[in-house]
C-alpha cells in the first residue's frame, strides 16, 4: 500500500506539472482556430534585437556600478546578453515570439539576476505594425531598484533583410545571419550619416566610413588606452592607412595620427578566441617586421570591426589589381 501510494502521488505531481506547462495553443487545431477567428493577431515570428547599451546612475553616492546583463522574455522564450561592467553589450539576440504572446519584456539585471529596470514592448504595435523598426533607439525603462536611477536602454530591431547596396557589399562575405545583420547596420549608419551631410559616397567610401570609431588598444603590461581609429587615403594622403588618434577630437582636427598601419600591409584581422570583445590586427611595418595590435570594441560588436576591416582589405586589393591592369582609378 505504501509503494502504491507513493506511485500515485508521483503520478499526481507529474500530471500537475504537465498541466501547468500545457498551453491550449500547443494543439495545432486550437492554435489555427484562434488565428482564424481573430483571437490572436499574428503568427509565430522571429525578431532580432541588438542590445547596444544600458545606462543608469547608482542610488548611493560613490557606489561603483556592478556587472549587468539584459534579458528578453517573450512568453516562454528567454534570451540574454553576456554580463558587462560598463553596460555596453553590443550583442544581437534572436527570439521567437509565439502566437498569442501579449508582450516582450526587456529587463536589466545585475550579476545576481536582480531586476534593476524593465521595458515592455507590444509585439504588434512596436514591431509588426511599425512603419520602420527602430535603429539605435534609446528607451526609458521603468525603475525596479534603488540601485538603478533613470535607467535607459538602446536597442535596434529587425525583421526584414538589408537593401541591395548592403547585400551587394556583403555578397561574398559568407557571414551568418546575425553577423551579417550587424555589419549591414553599420553600413547603413555610415551611409545615413553621409546623406545627412549631403555626401554621395561610393560603396568603397561607405566601407571606409564604417571602419571608423572608438577602440581600446592594449599596451604593455595589460594597460589599455581609449583611442579613435579611422581609415584614410587619397586625396588626403597617397596610401590608404588604418590610422589611430588619441581622441576623436584630434581626428576631427586632422591632427597627425599616433600610429598608422598601411592597409595593403595588413596580414590578418582575427577575432580573439579567448576574449569575446577583442580582435587582433597583424601587419608588416615599413621595415617588413611583423607587428600586432590588440583592440577591444566599444561602440559596436567585435565581429563588426573584424568583418568590415576584412572586407575593406579585400576591396582595396581588388582595386589595386584593377589599377595594375589599367581598368581602375589611380590611387
Amino acid at each position: 500500500m505504501i509503494i502504491c501510494g507513493s506511485i500515485a502521488a508521483a503520478c499526481a505531481i507529474f500530471g500537475f506539472v504537465r498541466c501547468r506547462r500545457f498551453r491550449c495553443r500547443d494543439i495545432a487545431f486550437i492554435k489555427s482556430m484562434f488565428r482564424c477567428v481573430g483571437v490572436d493577431g499574428f503568427d509565430d515570428f522571429e525578431v532580432m534585437i541588438l542590445v547596444h547599451e544600458a545606462t543608469f546612475t547608482t542610488g548611493q553616492k560613490g557606489k561603483r556600478k556592478t556587472n549587468t546583463f539584459a534579458r528578453i522574455t517573450a512568453g516562454m522564450q528567454v534570451v540574454k546578453t553576456d554580463e558587462n561592467s560598463k553596460g555596453i553589450f553590443q550583442q544581437p539576440l534572436t527570439i521567437l515570439v509565439e502566437q498569442g504572446t501579449s508582450l516582450i519584456l526587456v529587463e536589466l539585471c545585475d550579476h545576481r539576476s536582480k531586476v534593476l529596470a524593465t521595458l515592455k514592448l507590444d509585439p504588434v504595435i512596436d514591431i509588426l505594425q511599425a512603419t520602420k523598426l527602430p535603429s539605435e533607439q534609446l528607451y526609458s525603462m521603468k525603475q525596479k531598484s534603488k540601485d538603478a536611477l533613470t535607467p535607459k536602454i538602446k536597442l535596434s530591431m529587425v525583421l526584414d533583410q538589408a537593401d541591395d547596396m548592403e547585400a551587394g557589399l556583403l555578397a561574398d562575405s559568407n557571414l551568418d545571419s546575425e553577423t551579417g545583420w550587424l555589419v549591414r547596420q553599420q553600413l547603413q549608419k555610415a551611409k545615413g550619416e553621409a546623406s545627412e551631410k549631403g555626401e554621395n559616397m561610393t560603396d568603397f567610401e561607405v566601407m571606409m566610413k564604417s571602419c571608423c570609431g572608438p577602440l581600446d588598444v592594449f599596451e604593455g603590461l595589460g594597460k589599455t588606452d581609449t583611442v579613435y581609429a579611422a581609415v584614410v587615403g587619397p586625396p588626403l594622403q597617397r596610401k590608404y592607412v588604418f590610422a589611430i588618434w588619441a581622441s576623436e577630437r584630434e581626428y576631427e582636427l586632422k591632427a597627425k595620427p599616433v600610429r598608422e598601419v598601411e592597409i595593403l600591409r595588413i596580414r590578418s584581422i582575427q577575432a580573439d578566441p579567448d576574449r569575446g570583445n577583442v580582435f587582433l590586427l597583424s601587419y608588416f611595418d615599413k621595415e617588413r617586421v611583423s607587428q600586432r595590435l590588440n583592440f577591444r570594441r566599444i561602440d559596436r560588436a567585435r565581429d563588426v570591426w573584424v568583418n568590415t576591416l576584412q572586407i575593406l582589405v579585400k576591396m582595396l586589393h581588388a582595386k589595386k589589381k584593377r589599377n595594375k591592369q589599367g581598368h581602375g582609378d589611380s590611387d
